[in-house]
C-alpha cells in the first residue's frame, strides 16, 4: 500500500525535512518536544523509522505539522499548498482539533491495516492480478507428454 500522495518514504523524507530543516531539530530533541506536548513517540529511533518509510502515527503526523506551521495534509501528499490557508479553513488551527485528530488517527490506523494485509500478498512475475504459470510438474501431471 502506498501512501496518500505516493510512497511512505517520500512521506519520510517530508518528515525528515520538517524535522532538520524547518524545526532544526535531532530526533531527540523532537520526541522529548512532542513528548512536553502529549504525544507519545516510544523513542528517537520511531521518528527516524518514520522517516524512513514506516507508516507514522497520526497523532505524530499532525503535531508535526502543527510545530512546523505546515498543514497536515502535505506532509502526507506532498501537494500544495505546503502551509495551511489563512482564512481558518484548516481542521486544526480551526479549533476543530479534535474532530481532525480522530478522523487522521482512524485514517492512519486504516492505512496501517491495509499495509499489513498488502505485505501478505505474494506479488507475482505479471502482476499481483494474474495467476502464476503452471508448475512444470503439473504440466506433465496432466498427462501432456
Amino acid at each position: 500500500m502506498s501512501a496518500p500522495g505516493g510512497t511512505w518514504r517520500a512521506v519520510g523524507e517530508r518528515l525528515r525535512e520538517l524535522r532538520e530543516k524547518d524545526l532544526r531539530m535531532s530526533a531527540r530533541e523532537l520526541q522529548e518536544e512532542l513528548r512536553r506536548r502529549g504525544v507519545q513517540v516510544d523513542s528517537h529511533t520511531t521518528i527516524l523509522r518514520y522517516e524512513r518509510g514506516r507508516v507514522p502515527r497520526a497523532d505524530y503526523v499532525l503535531e508535526l505539522a502543527r510545530l512546523a506551521g505546515v498543514s497536515p495534509s502535505w506532509v502526507l501528499s506532498g501537494e500544495e499548498p505546503r502551509v495551511p490557508p489563512a482564512d481558518g479553513r484548516d481542521l486544526y488551527r480551526a479549533g476543530q482539533h479534535d474532530v481532525a485528530w480522530r478522523v487522521a488517527r482512524r485514517l492512519a490506523h486504516i492505512m496501517e491495516d491495509l499495509h499489513a494485509i498488502d505485505a501478505t500478498i505474494p506479488v507475482w512475475p505479471g502482476g499481483p492480478l494474474r495467476p502464476l504459470p503452471p508448475a512444470e510438474g503439473k504440466k506433465k501431471a496432466g498427462g501432456a507428454d
